[in-house]
């Protein structure tokens, strides 16, 4: 023993200092190649464990779609993870619905299918299943719901979606549901389309290969990315600040970018002429399988909030809250597509204290989804639209 101690030391000081210095080097190298390893490995087998941290689950939140050249982006099939934040924490978990290679936030379909509701994050909800209005109309109702929202998602994937992956399911009724921001984000749509057709890719270079195949990467990309957009946030003077409101059994924050979805805005224009486009293919495909179109206008939270928001905001006399919904509503009158404004029973309840949204986020909260499925159900209910 002592003899292989003295050739180990003998062998060292025979290597001098640069040798010494490579060696520690290389051992560290190797240690933090072990390490970073580890990370992945564990960050691909555990995402439903690590996610219950915040920061991971901004992370999993983040990378839970995948490009695709039909729907510009989709959700990934057979998701587990918790979406961790402010304010909220709740799992999410996708299926196929026996489609390959795409995911909806559904719990599959049990018998036939009934109907479809399509949206963005108010659809796919930022909530726990349980207490989202399309799985809350599936249970009060007996009939199979399948939710095909996905955040962010404009009115032109919507109907991309209800072509490829609803119309084939032979729902009888399809639920729209319409928000303030689906005009520019059909415009952000239709840019993002054109360039992919022009054969621009959406992911380019040896960074982003790397942050589209390794977990690690991607980690280290959202501390990068957060930290610039919070520098940026910091540097810009132009930004207006929110509307905390308190007061009762009411803690809300308003926020003033609901001041730039004015009709007036050229890129709600163009927005405006691709959504009413979408809906008419909406239309045409519901005729063709014999399903009944419904669109839903869902108010944000500045809408539901009025009698209070216009007392913060100035000059809300020239401001007119609800000219995207009084303009869906016309279009959808002229063309012979039922419509259901929930603006009007969300104020009611606003009117009486309940919080119906989180206080930062901009989404329902359990209460709001519990208020939207009621008002649904009656409407469909009024309208015989449960009996088809």
């Amino acid at each position: 023993m002592l003899k292989d101690l003295r050739k180990k030391l003998t062998g060292i000081l025979e290597k001098g200092p640069m040798g010494l210095y490579n060696e520690k080097v290389f051992q560290a190298l190797v240690g933090l190649f072990i390490a970073l390893l580890v990370m992945e490995v564990s960050l691909r087998l555990f995402p439903a464990q690590l996610s219950k941290a915040r920061l991971l689950s901004a992370v999993y939140c983040n990378y839970r779609f995948e490009p695709d050249p039909f729907l510009v982006r989709k959700l990934k099939p057979n998701l587990d993870f918790n979406i961790v934040g402010k304010e909220f924490s709740y799992p999410l978990h996708t299926v196929s619905l026996g489609y390959e290679g795409i995911g909806f936030r559904d719990d599959g379909i049990n018998s036939e299918c009934f109907a479809i509701a399509l949206g963005d994050s108010f659809t796919e909800g930022v909530i726990d299943s349980e207490n989202l209005w399309v799985e809350l109309l599936e249970k009060k109702t007996g009939l199979d719901f399948v939710n095909m929202g996905e955040a962010r998602y404009s009115p032109i994937q919507e109907v991309r979606m209800l072509q490829k992956y609803g119309a084939p399911l032979k729902p009888k009724l399809v639920l729209w549901a319409f928000y303030q921001n689906d005009f520019s984000d059909s415009y952000d749509t239709n840019k993002r389309l054109r360039e992919w057709m022009e054969g621009k890719p959406i992911h380019s270079g040896s960074e982003n290969w790397l942050i589209q195949h390794s977990w690690v990467c991607r980690v280290f990309n959202y501390i990068r990315t957060y930290r610039r957009a919070k520098s940026e946030e910091r540097g810009d003077n132009s930004q207006l600040s929110p509307y905390p409101y308190k007061d009762g059994r009411l803690s809300l924050v308003f926020y003033p970018s609901f001041l730039e979805r004015n009709i007036d805005r050229l890129v709600m224009q163009e927005g405006c002429k691709l959504t009413k486009e979408s809906l008419l293919e909406a239309k045409a495909i519901c005729q063709n399988i014999k399903a009944t179109l419904v669109v839903i206008l869902i108010p944000c939270k500045e809408q539901s909030y009025w009698h209070i928001v216009k007392g913060l905001i100035k000059d809300s006399e020239n401001y007119d809250i609800d000219q995207l919904n009084t303009l869906m509503n016309n279009f959808c009158e002229e063309q012979g597509i039922t419509c259901l404004d929930l603006t009007p029973i969300f104020r009611e309840h606003s009117r009486k204290q309940e919080q119906l949204y989180y206080t930062f986020d901009a989404h329902w909260n359990k209460e709001g989804n519990h208020l939207a499925a009621e008002a649904i159900l009656s409407y469909l209910r009024q309208e015989k639209l449960l009996s088809q």
